[in-house]
């Protein structure tokens, strides 16, 4: 759940900095302005560490020891990553990630399959 939370919380980060940008570090507006999140902050620590360790096995980093839960973990990740990538296409066009049914790239407005 918290893999999903965090791929689904990409898609507003380019807003989410815009707004983060106009205002002071200490304004108490800037806790609003952060997505609520379902899990304790444990979880989301998890697979921010699951997510740089698959980044680094991926570049060929070679670890002496992989452990079971962090196996588990990255597993979990990679279906939470199909459920995100079915549900929030790519167009083709520009990359710009969407919803499932939408007609049109809220993007470049291309038409989509």
């Amino acid at each position: 759940m918290a893999a999903l939370e965090i791929l689904k919380e990409s898609l507003n980060n380019e807003r989410l900095q815009r707004q983060l940008s106009r205002i002071e570090p200490d304004d108490p507006q800037m806790l609003k302005l952060l997505p609520a999140r379902k899990l304790a902050d444990g979880y989301y620590d998890w697979v921010m560490y699951l997510l740089w360790l698959r980044n680094k096995m991926s570049a060929g980093v070679e670890f002496g020891e992989v452990f079971a839960d962090e196996a588990e973990g990255i597993t979990a990740i990679a279906l939470a990553t199909q459920d995100f990538e079915r549900d929030h296409p790519q167009c083709p066009a520009c990359g710009e990630r969407g919803y499932r049914g939408m007609r049109r790239c809220p993007n470049c407005t291309r038409e989509l399959n």
